[in-house]
C-alpha cells in the first residue's frame, strides 16, 4: 500500500487563503476609508413662509418645486401648506415646517431652512491603479444613496440603495502599508476609542 504526503497541498491552500485574506483586508480598509470620505449628509435649501414659484422653472437654490412635491412632503407630515393663489403653473403658497420636519431641517434665515437629504456609501470598487514606488494611486468606485431622509425621498425621488454615482474616482495613498483615502481635511477626524 502506497501512502502520499498531503502536507504540500495543505501548505499551498494555506498560503492562498492568507493572500486572499490579506487582499480582502486591504480592500476592506480601502472601502472603509472611501466610505468615510463620501459619507457626509447632503443638504438643500428649502423655503418656508409665503413665496411664489413656477412649476416649469428650476430654482438655482431650491431645485424644482411643484404642488405634487409639496403634497408629498405634507403627506409625510414634514410641512403644511396653503395655496394662496394659482395662475396656471405659477403658485403663491404659504409653507410651514412641522415638528416632524424640523428633525431634518435647520433654520438658516427667517424663511429659509437647510434640509437633510441623504448620505452615500461605497457600492463597488471598480478599478484600482496603485503606484508602489510613489505610494499614490487612483481608485474608481460607485456609490449608492444611504440614510435617505423623508425630504430626500420626496424632493429627489430616491431611496436607500439607489445608485448615486456609477463611476467616480479618488486619489488614494499607502498609509501604514495599507491603501486608503486620506482623511478629508474638511471633516473632523474620529476620536480613537
Amino acid at each position: 500500500m502506497k501512502t502520499t504526503k498531503k502536507y504540500p497541498v495543505w501548505g499551498v491552500l494555506m498560503l492562498c487563503s492568507l493572500f486572499f485574506l490579506a487582499g480582502c483586508n486591504s480592500d476592506g480598509k480601502l472601502r472603509e476609508s472611501l466610505t468615510e470620505y463620501v459619507n457626509d449628509m447632503k443638504h438643500q435649501y428649502f423655503p418656508s413662509g409665503k413665496f411664489v414659484f413656477d412649476e416649469n422653472v428650476t430654482d438655482m437654490n431650491f431645485g424644482k418645486i411643484t404642488i405634487e412635491m409639496l403634497s408629498g412632503l405634507r403627506d409625510e407630515g414634514l410641512i403644511t401648506y396653503t395655496v394662496l393663489e394659482n395662475q396656471g403653473s405659477i403658485y403663491a403658497v404659504d409653507v410651514n415646517i412641522t415638528e416632524e420636519g424640523l428633525k431634518y431641517a435647520k433654520k438658516v434665515d427667517e424663511n429659509l431652512y437647510s434640509v437633510s437629504l441623504h448620505t452615500e456609501k461605497i457600492d463597488k470598487i471598480l478599478e484600482k491603479e496603485f503606484n508602489e514606488d510613489t505610494g499614490i494611486g487612483l481608485c474608481h468606485y460607485s456609490t449608492v444613496y444611504d440614510e435617505v431622509t423623508p425630504f430626500g425621498k420626496i424632493i429627489m425621488g430616491i431611496k436607500s440603495g439607489d445608485v448615486c454615482n456609477e463611476k467616480t474616482n479618488k486619489t488614494v495613498k499607502k498609509i501604514d502599508g495599507v491603501w486608503q483615502a486620506e482623511w478629508p481635511s474638511w471633516k473632523e477626524q474620529k476620536k480613537e476609542k
